[in-house]
């Protein structure tokens, strides 16, 4: 949790907020409880406790109402909930985005084989491209796995 973007504004007057405490006030608000909101985010109940406070003075906002029975989300928390749901939104949709984009071969790869290694080679081929569809084979076949000066050992 440490680190992470503030939201800053150019006026004085106008809160500075920081996206963990956001995080934090988004677990909560998820879960309903700072017990489930701790266990989710893998901190200590106080953690969530103090950052939802921050958030409050942060803003000037009541964002949570202590009752006897616990805590509860205020309107203004409630319409936050909505605000802070789509923050939430978007940052997976980022991190899914940066996954498929780090995992995305493309290309031509060139293969020499002996035909002895064509069958195994073959279905290991059609398995690659499953995976990574933006792949094309060319297959040299060579007589002897030295003449291609490279070495592949294909094994079960």
């Amino acid at each position: 949790m440490e680190g992470g973007m503030t939201i800053t504004t150019t006026s004085n007057s106008k809160p500075q907020l920081s996206w963990n405490d956001l995080k934090v006030f988004h677990a909560f608000a998820q879960t309903g409880s700072i017990n489930s909101a701790a266990r989710h985010l893998d901190v200590d109940n106080s953690t969530v406790s103090r950052r939802l406070q921050d958030l409050e003075k942060q803003s000037g906002v009541m964002l949570v109402e202590r009752t006897s029975n616990g805590y509860r989300l205020t309107r203004e928390g409630s319409e936050l909930k909505q605000l802070v749901n789509g923050m939430a939104e978007g940052a997976g949709n980022i991190h899914q985005w940066l996954k498929e984009k780090e995992s995305v071969l493309s290309g031509r790869l060139t293969l020499s084989c002996c035909d002895i290694s064509m069958p195994r080679l073959s279905t290991l081929i059609r398995y690659f491209q499953e995976q990574h569809p933006d792949t094309q084979f060319t297959i040299e076949p060579v007589r002897h796995l030295h003449d291609s000066g490279l070495t592949v050992l294909i094994s079960q």
